[in-house]
């Protein structure tokens, strides 16, 4: 992912989508999936895997590893969000 798409991270980063291909939800990018997960979501082998919608990341914005790939984005969040500052 380059660093500017890393920056505008948001919402739509981490909505789950379904594939266009099979309709199953694709499979998060980002860690990878439990194998007990694995079997109900979309996968890099299936044709519709990298068509678009593209596939989701598999934090949300409550997630601190946000902070690695998108700084700003986190900091701001921390000022607004209650759940994440305290």
């Amino acid at each position: 992912m380059s660093p500017e798409r890393m920056i505008q991270c948001d919402a739509k980063c981490w909505t789950p989508v379904e594939c266009t291909r099979c309709h199953r939800r694709k499979q998060p990018r980002g860690r990878s999936v439990p194998i007990e997960a694995a079997n109900d979501y979309c996968s890099f082998d299936c044709p519709g895997y990298g068509a678009t919608p593209p596939a989701p990341h598999l934090w949300d914005e409550h997630d601190s590893t946000r902070h690695y790939t998108d700084p700003e984005g986190w900091k701001e969040h921390l000022d607004e969000c209650p759940r994440c500052s305290s």
